[in-house]
């Protein structure tokens, strides 16, 4: 009886390790993204699409560990796919890593650069990064077929005034605890669709910032604000979906003054401009008002 015994628990095993074989030859074989073609317009006659090229690829990443998570890899992969000259990109399929959690879309994280073509692992330069990580986002890119516009923001030096007063080298750069921002933003109405991809670019989420910090709580003293000669913004690329005739640069800035943990807007604007080369060079004059 103990000799069958044993017999059958063999025979599960060895059921088992072939049913699990199986399984993880399965999910090697099984697609993440299928092949798709993906559409750029160049608004800046100097990027030309010929010149581009896309570093496409994915990282699968998951957790092990009950009490204490553990961050670890299931598999990563990267290609390099050429841009055409009427902008057209034709991206491969992608398959999945092998084994259980590569099998998991949700643990999948794809990426599809824009960069300048022959690009050294040295240089940074890159015009935007299409991203989706789970299994929705996926398919959202799966299924994405908006044009991509992208183009050149020239960098500048900002005039910035509160009530036409300077604000650098005047009391308000010398207040204690003041803070001076600035955010610089290319977007259009599709900007915040949920159900595109995520698009990124220097200009997604730009901007500069100075502050005056009192050394307080192990925190060491900061002058930036009090010491600032000038506000330069540095050029660089954007990208954006929707119509070019919608999209707009918004900048706004604001001056605060931090008090007992507390930030207070003194002085705040916005602007919202047609979107060119030279956009911020052309408002370049921003004068915040007084927060009533």
């Amino acid at each position: 009886m103990k000799t069958g015994k044993y017999v059958l628990q063999i025979i599960a095993l060895i059921v088992f390790s072939i049913i699990t074989t199986l399984a993880t030859l399965a999910l090697a074989n099984e697609t993440l993204i299928e092949a798709t073609t993906i559409q750029l317009r160049s608004l800046d006659t100097n990027l030309k699409p010929e010149n581009l090229e896309v570093s496409y690829g994915y990282i699968c990443r998951y957790h092990s560990g009950l009490f204490f998570p553990e961050a670890k890899v299931c598999g990563n992969y990267d290609l390099v796919v050429p841009v055409q000259a009427d902008g057209t990109i034709r991206l491969p399929a992608l398959t999945k890593a092998d084994g259980r959690q590569g099998g998991k879309t949700d643990n999948y994280q794809v990426s599809f650069t824009v960069q300048p073509k022959g690009r050294t692992p040295q240089d940074r330069t890159y015009y935007f990064i299409l991203s989706a990580g789970g299994e929705k986002a996926i398919q959202k890119l799966q299924d994405f077929r908006d044009v991509i516009y992208f183009g050149n923001l020239n960098g500048t030096t900002l005039n910035l005034t509160a009530e036409r007063r300077a604000i650098l080298g005047s009391e308000l750069s010398q207040a204690p605890n003041a803070n001076l921002f600035v955010s610089i933003n290319v977007v259009t109405p599709k900007s915040n669709d949920i159900n595109a991809p995520m698009i990124s670019s220097p200009f997604s989420y730009g901007g500069v910032s100075f502050e005056n910090r009192e050394s307080q709580n192990n925190f060491a003293a900061k002058t930036d604000l009090r010491d600032a000669k000038a506000v330069e913004v540095k050029g660089g690329a954007f990208a954006f979906i929707g119509n070019p005739s919608d999209a707009k640069l918004v900048v706004r800035a604001w001056y605060s003054i931090q008090v007992n943990h507390t930030s207070q807007n003194l002085y705040s604007t916005e602007l919202a401009v047609p979107v060119d080369a030279n956009a911020l060079k052309n408002n370049r004059n921003i004068d915040l008002k007084q927060v009533r």
